[in-house]
């Protein structure tokens, strides 16, 4: 019996061992498993940060691009600035004088029209008298009439002074051209050739013949000639 029992046990040991065999390569199976799963972990983790950095970027892109197009209309519009300023830096064409006229003789065009007003000359030279073409020619390359209308800051008398500035600069500081005022407005006078009182309106660049039944706003109380 005992050398039986030893034989049993003997072959169960060698069982045991074969199953020992058997289970080895299992558990380095498993911590093999275990080592890549860890490292798809690490991957995984990786490639999450990857995604949100490729995402921070795409972001900061997208931001550049708006950014970029804001600074773009930003250029384009000091640029059509830029353009605006060069143009009315640009001289006016000088004017067609169509005749000559000596300050005495212009003071008196002006008291024919206005008797009542106080006519002041700046000069005794010759004065250009030019179609009201010409004026109206001017007008539309001034840049007068554009400007903003704020009361007590920029009403009619600096509309006025403005345009006459305008009007005493290059050639066409020789025409024969002025600033009056009325008991409620100022505006801007000159004489074509035809002898004629002429009123501009600089707000809006009207040009009418004075006549003495004008609104009272258009009558002038004082009238200078530059």
């Amino acid at each position: 019996m005992g050398a039986l029992r030893l034989l049993s046990m003997l072959r169960i040991i060698g069982i045991l061992q074969r199953f020992l065999r058997f289970l080895k390569p299992l558990a380095e199976c498993k911590q093999q498993n275990e080592e890549l799963e860890t490292k798809v972990d690490i991957l995984v983790e990786g490639n999450n940060s990857l995604t949100e950095k490729n995402t921070s970027l795409r972001r900061q892109l997208t931001d550049c691009q708006v950014t970029g197009a804001g600074l773009s209309t930003r250029v384009d519009i000091l640029l059509a600035k830029v353009a605006t300023l060069q143009d009315a830096a640009k001289p006016i064409p000088a004017p067609t004088v169509s005749k000559w006229v000596d300050g005495p003789g212009i003071r008196r065009i002006a008291k024919a029209a206005v008797p009542d007003s106080r006519i002041y000359m700046s000069d005794v030279r010759q004065y250009g008298l030019i179609a009201d073409e010409e004026m109206a020619r001017f007008l539309r390359e001034d840049k007068t009439n554009l400007e903003r209308y704020i009361v007590e800051k920029y009403d009619c008398d600096d509309f006025t002074w403005r345009l006459l500035g305008a009007l005493s600069e290059g050639p066409w500081a020789s025409i024969a051209a002025g600033f009056a005022w009325s008991n409620t407005h100022a505006f801007n006078v000159y004489i074509n050739d035809k002898e004629q009182l002429m009123v501009i309106e600089p707000q809006t660049d009207k040009i009418m013949p004075y006549a003495s039944d004008m609104p009272g706003q258009y009558i002038p109380i004082f009238l200078l000639m530059i």
